[in-house]
């Protein structure tokens, strides 16, 4: 699952970067479609993987807890990448996130080893 996730962030990464280039409106509807992969490879392996992680009995807790946090997070960094695209344009917005999505990829490749709970 961590294999999946990981290329999942990575082709968000690499998206984001393409979009923050790229001129042509062609191009951009192209790495849009990419975009759908990353979606596919990362939404539902995350609570999968978060599933796994958690005791039996927590189970429905654990992916409650995930996807509040997630929303949660999601609202802060749409309204950042917001205030980005507004004053300082599309491509630093794209540019940022896609930079602040490759360190949590190397984080993820360095220090996620093993997992924190066992499913018991």
């Amino acid at each position: 699952m961590k294999k999946v996730f990981l290329f999942g962030l990575l082709l968000f990464s690499l998206t984001y970067f393409g979009m923050a280039k790229t001129e042509s409106m062609t191009i951009f509807y192209i790495i849009f479609g990419i975009y759908g992969v990353y979606m596919a490879a990362t939404e539902g392996i995350a609570k999968a993987w978060i599933t796994n992680l958690a005791k039996k009995e927590d189970t429905g807790t654990a992916v409650g807890l995930f996807v509040s946090l997630q929303s949660i997070s999601l609202m802060i960094a749409s309204t950042a990448a917001g205030l980005i695209w507004s004053i300082y344009g599309a491509s630093t917005a794209f540019f940022l996130t896609a930079t602040v999505s490759l360190i949590v990829f190397l984080y993820m490749i360095v220090f996620v080893r093993k997992p924190i709970l066992s499913r018991q």
